[in-house]
């Protein structure tokens, strides 16, 4: 922490936490005490202009109180050991991740998001692929704007200045790192803040396009709602990817929730080891571990584990059959990870989709017509009718679907 007094008031600059700069505040001089002004120093954290802190006097013991001008933040929970800030009202967050790259993630993300602003729904595309941002290129934006990897380096910008209109109507853009290296590990810390920034952005829907593979970054920013979307093709080694990160995901929780008992959480990593020498640990069996020291634990755990209910999407389909695999994919993700996973999409495998890519535009603007097109059209309508509420358990639902889509 770096205080500078000037005229009578008190800079600070700092870079971990509002309640180290209150603290410091307390047990400075009468003569000091004044107005704080908060400001961001090498990493953001409160990065809003115009915001200040009014501090008591130390004799008189009056209560701090704040005046701020539009928070664009919420008060924060915590939810297995990440804060998790209150989501901002009537919008919906999508993290869309995928197990590998070359699944069409990148692109399927951006031509959702067009689809979703299209049926008159405001929309912001937000490019979390850290270390391997291309998220633009998709949306035919020229990558020489500041991104969030700015943002986190410290170079004075709010995370509401990184917001880009684009050429659709209701769809605006925030850039990944941009031109700013070594981002794709970014510390606890920021990715926090980036968590709260999120969370509170006023559009209806917020797309995350995440990186691929299961970094914890990624794992995290996939955890921050319930209801998150995977892609997968159906090349074998794609469904393995995806399977290991919904995996990956489910034991990044459980690590989370059981640091709250020591010897749990001892013993949950005693089982990871066991698993890499060929006993392959499942979801239910680590539960019933937990369920030998801390049953009230477990059953906790247990209980916040069901509620995420993830949306599987497949893209560079060939023919509907394709889709006959989901059966024994649902009834393996049920046994090994104790989830119910919805297979919410499918997209047909489209040389148009190619075709767009190479002269870097949106393919619903160039081929809004084509086969992957419509495909994406009809994913939109289903999140806006069925993303809260669920579409269906069944996993045949979506084989049945399609070929009627086909067949009309």
């Amino acid at each position: 922490v770096v205080v500078v007094v000037k005229f009578n008031k008190i800079r600070l600059l700092y870079q971990y936490s509002r309640s180290s700069c209150l603290a410091l505040i307390s047990v400075l001089p009468e003569k000091l005490a004044g107005k704080a002004e908060f400001c961001r120093a090498s990493s953001p954290v409160l990065n809003y202009k115009n915001q200040f802190m009014a501090c008591s006097q130390p004799e008189t013991k009056q209560p701090r109180t704040r005046r701020t001008h539009t928070p664009f933040f919420s008060c924060r929970t915590k939810f297995y050991g990440i804060i998790s800030p209150v989501m901002a009202s009537n919008t919906t967050i999508i993290p869309i991740a995928s197990g590998k790259g070359g699944v069409g993630k990148t692109l399927l993300a951006a031509n959702l998001a067009i689809a979703l602003a299209r049926a008159g729904h405001t929309t912001v595309a937000v490019d979390l692929d850290l270390g391997g941002s291309n998220l633009h290129t998709y949306l035919g934006i020229p990558n020489k704007h500041p991104g969030i990897g700015d943002f986190l380096k410290g170079k004075q910008l709010s995370f509401r200045s990184l917001a880009l209109p684009t050429q659709f109507p209701n769809l605006s853009f925030i850039p990944g790192d941009g031109k700013t290296p070594f981002m794709a590990n970014i510390p606890p810390e920021q990715r926090r803040l980036l968590t709260k920034e999120l969370m509170t952005i006023p559009a209806r829907y917020v797309l995350l396009d995440l990186g691929a593979g299961s970094s914890f970054n990624t794992l995290n920013f996939f955890g921050i709602t319930h209801r998150s979307m995977v892609i997968s093709t159906f090349e074998t080694a794609a469904i393995m990817n995806f399977l290991t990160f919904l995996r990956n995901f489910m034991f990044r929780l459980l690590t989370s929730a059981f640091k709250k008992n020591q010897q749990v959480h001892d013993q949950l990593f005693n089982a990871f080891r066991q698993s890499g020498l060929g006993k392959p640990a499942t979801v239910a069996s680590l539960l019933e571990m937990a369920a030998n020291f801390d049953p009230g634990l477990a059953d906790e755990t247990r209980q916040r584990l069901r509620s995420y209910r993830p949306r599987i999407v497949f893209n560079m389909g060939e023919r509907p059959d394709d889709l006959k695999v989901c059966a024994s994919l649902h009834k393996s993700i049920q046994t090994h990870l104790s989830m119910e996973a919805e297979f919410f999409g499918f997209i047909p495998d489209d040389p148009m989709v190619r075709q767009a890519a190479r002269t870097n535009n949106a393919l619903l603007r160039e081929f809004p017509d084509c086969p992957a097109g419509r495909g994406i059209t009809a994913l939109a309508a289903r999140i806006i009718a069925n993303w809260e509420t669920g579409w269906s358990d069944d996993p045949d639902t979506l084989l049945a679907d399609t070929r009627n889509c086909y067949q009309q």
